[in-house]
């Protein structure tokens, strides 16, 4: 890793690149040292590590998007200082229980206020597995506190969504079009597509046709990630990966927790990525 960054993370979310930031935000800067980039949109933002982990001596405008109304509405809400604080005091006095998970979970979120909303998306990331929001998360320690951890990254950085540029709530095909030139680079980590049905808005083949075309249409620059599992699809429509390197997974505690990441970039050199596993 060449370049020195501070991880931001307000809050967990299912298929977050956190534990991969380093390479991630490496490859970016890269990409911005030796091109002329104006513009970084993360396309499917989720928690928004990426593009808030950005460092701040890089003067580009920084675009943070996600189809998901949720997500999108939470970093909205937490820039406002009284409803985040409300919604903080909510968060704080609030239990742990499984018929307020599957209660807030089975709510119509569309009709809510944006601070209930986001009270109610917070407390299911807290306490569901994985982050994901499906499953309840039975806590084994009993001094786990994921509520107060939540809050505690929150505090800590929610002035960094003020940085951004932009907040989007658009499918891909349209930030791609809106955003789309010579001098952008689009982040890109789609849903898996081998576990979308995690997702409110998961990714099929077409999708990925689609990406690739209006990617190839638009000029830009671009950095894809994806799994292991996904290699034999991904592969398929953008060839083979730039370079894969092979992670801790702290989900699992057996052999399981090393899994192989694969970036496929556009505007990006390999000569000193020795640290990297390259193509076979």
């Amino acid at each position: 890793m060449e370049t020195d960054i501070k991880r931001i993370k307000i809050f967990p979310y299912y298929g977050g690149k956190y534990y991969m930031l380093d390479d991630v935000i490496d490859a970016i800067v890269k990409i911005i040292n030796k091109h002329d980039i104006k513009t970084v949109v993360d396309v499917f933002g989720g928690s928004g590590s990426v593009i808030l982990s950005l460092p701040l001596i890089y003067q580009v405008n920084r675009v943070y998007n996600d189809i998901d109304k949720r997500l999108v509405n939470v970093l909205k809400v937490l820039m406002d200082n009284q409803k985040r604080e409300r919604v903080l005091s909510s968060l704080e006095y609030s239990i742990s229980s499984r018929d307020l998970f599957n209660e807030f979970k089975n709510s119509d979120m569309d009709n809510l206020s944006d601070e209930e909303m986001t009270i109610r998306f917070l407390y299911l990331i807290a306490n569901s597995f994985n982050s994901s929001l499906k499953n309840y998360k039975y806590k084994i320690n009993a001094f786990q506190d994921d509520i107060s951890h939540l809050i505690n990254n929150i505090r800590k950085n929610w002035k960094y969504i003020r940085l951004l540029t932009a907040i989007e709530n658009l499918d891909f095909r349209d930030i791609i079009k809106k955003y789309g030139s010579e001098n952008t680079l689009f982040y890109l980590d789609p849903p898996y597509f081998s576990g979308g049905k995690t997702y409110k808005y998961s990714f099929n083949i077409h999708d990925f046709f689609d990406l690739k075309r209006l990617l190839n249409e638009s000029k830009s620059y671009y950095i894809l990630n994806s799994s292991e599992a996904d290699f034999n699809v991904i592969n398929e429509i953008f060839g083979k990966p730039t370079f894969v390197k092979e992670y801790v997974n702290n989900m699992h505690s057996d052999r399981r927790n090393y899994r192989k990441e694969g970036f496929w970039i556009r505007g990006y050199d390999l000569e000193d990525k020795e640290d990297v596993i390259k193509n076979e």
